[in-house]
């Protein structure tokens, strides 16, 4: 039975961050998938990755009250800075750029990932101009950044 993916895919990727770029919003053995805001592109996920990254999808799906349906709606998130946020949770990299480094900065938050959280500040910090530094200003307070 011929299959639509690749069936040996994983020999052409040498390293585990290969193999985890290759399976970022894949359909290929994901058990959860995520909605954003108004958008309805489905992104497909893997809970172990998710899980192993943070200490709040760990809760969400393996702790005592473990969410079982997908796909899961994130009314609070932009389609762009979730998908630059599931890109850093599966290979330790994304593209933040001073347009969606806030949104991503708000994921990471809020998903407890301080190193993506750091990324993010340097970002913002790098993009400061006096055109935007009271909208960055009230943001860093917002998230309680200095």
């Amino acid at each position: 039975m011929a299959s639509k993916y690749h069936d040996d895919w994983q020999s052409s990727k040498k390293t585990v961050l290969q193999r985890n770029a290759y399976m970022f919003d894949n359909e290929l053995m994901s058990d959860v998938s995520f909605t954003c805001g108004e958008s309805s592109r489905i992104f497909h996920a893997h809970k172990y990755v998710l899980a192993t990254s943070s200490a709040v999808f760990f809760a969400m799906f393996y702790g005592d009250l473990a969410q079982k349906e997908s796909p899961i709606c994130l009314p609070d998130a932009d389609e762009e800075s979730f998908k630059e946020f599931l890109c850093y949770l599966y290979t330790d990299d994304c593209k933040i750029t001073a347009e969606n480094a806030i949104g991503v900065m708000y994921l990471a938050k809020k998903y407890l990932m301080s190193s993506l959280t750091k990324k993010c500040c340097k970002v913002l910090e790098g993009s400061i101009k006096p055109n935007n530094v009271f909208l960055v200003l009230e943001q860093a307070i917002q998230f309680d950044e200095q």
